[in-house]
């Protein structure tokens, strides 16, 4: 599938320390040299280390759509492969502060050995995250960046945002051939950096390309919400080449709005894949839904559990870890795969 813009994973070497030192030494008596002892024998490397009883706690702000189903799943995985043992925590309400918050103090009680983190909110999690910082314990962030200087996070796990926002933008405009297109675009959780970041994007795009963006209005990450933001949307502009979501799932839940909008001629972009979206791009052409960007859970849970894993060993590893998805049409490489991969039949 070819590559979005950018595309780019940093900091992916781990940085080891030396374990061992060969002891040298000798002595004199009677005018004859003793010999050097024996070197030490080297202590055993980390990583060959029993890891069996080691827990590692995850939290992430909702399980209502297929990315965190993913993440989870990839997370889970790779904790079996390593052989540590995976909590998964997650709120009752979707995007809770308050709930996150308990749950965290909570795990405390019995606290494990790293904590991987998504929050519903950058700064609403502080309070529990100093707390982790007073009990000395890891934080590995994933997704959604805490922003406090005041917190300790050991690094930082997700996607570029602004990058996955601007090169859908271009994708976007590319595909439709349109010069001086118009677009609406559909925003996430108000104040959500993910969602902002996004949106900054594709605002820098379109503004180089020479299009205008009509509008802008949350979503708040609801299939419900999207719906009826979208039907007011189009109530209010005639005149739409392109609406972009910023989660698949809020594209998914305005399509009906869309398609029953009269406008026909709307094309519609999203980050984020899932099964469901993939199926009918399939069935309809990708008539209307025509083009996603990927934010990779897989990378996303995988890499925040093998950097527990680092940290529970002593190694070292880098701030931040990002990655820029690649473009999904079906006029892409890797399209038939991806089918495949989500059984779409």
């Amino acid at each position: 599938m070819r590559k979005a813009v950018k595309k780019r994973v940093r900091g992916v070497l781990l940085v080891m320390a030396m374990l061992a030192s060969m002891l040298y030494g000798c002595g004199s008596s009677g005018g004859k040299t003793e010999p050097a002892p024996a070197p030490e024998a080297p202590a055993e490397s980390p990583e060959a280390g029993d890891l069996s009883g080691k827990r590692v706690v995850l939290l992430v702000k909702q399980m209502a759509n297929d990315f965190w189903v993913e993440l989870v799943d990839a997370a889970q995985k790779t904790a079996d492969e390593k052989g540590i043992e995976l909590e998964v925590l997650c709120p009752l309400t979707a995007d809770s502060n308050e709930e996150q918050i308990s749950l965290l103090e909570q795990a405390l009680l019995d606290p494990p050995e790293v904590f991987i983190v998504v929050p519903a909110d950058q700064e609403g999690i502080i309070p529990a995250i100093e707390k982790i910082n007073d009990a000395g314990i890891p934080i590995i962030n994933l997704d959604t960046p805490i922003t406090s200087e005041e917190t300790d996070i050991l690094t930082f796990v997700g996607s570029n945002n602004y990058d996955l926002g601007y090169d859908l933008a271009k994708a976007a405009v590319e595909k439709t051939g349109i010069k001086e297109g118009k677009v609406l675009i559909v925003e996430g959780k108000t104040g959500a950096a993910s969602s902002q970041q996004r949106t900054a994007g594709a605002e820098a795009a379109y503004a180089e390309l020479g299009w205008e963006v009509l509008d802008k209005q949350p979503g708040n990450w609801s299939r419900d919400e999207s719906y009826n933001v979208v039907q007011n949307l189009l109530q209010k502009y005639n005149d739409v080449d392109v609406i972009q979501f910023n989660s698949v799932s809020m594209a998914l839940g305005a399509y009906e709005a869309v398609t029953k909008s009269g406008q026909t001629d709307i094309r519609c972009v999203a980050v984020d894949k899932n099964a469901e979206a993939l199926q009918l791009m399939k069935d309809t052409d990708a008539a209307t839904l025509f083009c996603l960007i990927d934010n990779p859970p897989d990378f996303i849970g995988s890499k925040g559990v093998e950097l527990a894993v680092a940290s529970i060993q002593g190694e070292t590893v880098e701030a931040e870890y990002t990655s820029s998805g690649d473009i999904i049409a079906p006029d892409e490489e890797g399209w038939d795969a991806l089918l495949s991969k989500y059984k779409v039949q």
